[in-house]
């Protein structure tokens, strides 16, 4: 990444369970729902790898708005 000049972004399970449910306490199965309800997916069963990926997608989405929208005021 650093040959690329491409940023890392480290986000602590707590932060992602946060921005995904509301709550820094959420289980697995809660945050696999929303990141479901919020992408619009199926409930299928699908590995705890690929919701924990879109969990940090969706949580950096989030984060990268909200300070696109900090910086423009």
């Amino acid at each position: 990444c650093s040959q690329k000049n491409i940023g890392i972004k480290d986000y602590p399970a707590k932060t992602v369970k946060r921005a995904i449910t509301g709550n820094g306490n959420a289980s697995k199965p809660q945050v696999q729902r929303v990141v479901n309800k919020l992408l619009n997916l199926k409930d299928a069963q699908r590995p705890v790898d690929v919701t924990d990926a879109l969990g940090l997608c969706l949580t950096h989405l989030y984060h990268t708005e909200k300070v696109t929208e900090a910086l423009k005021r």
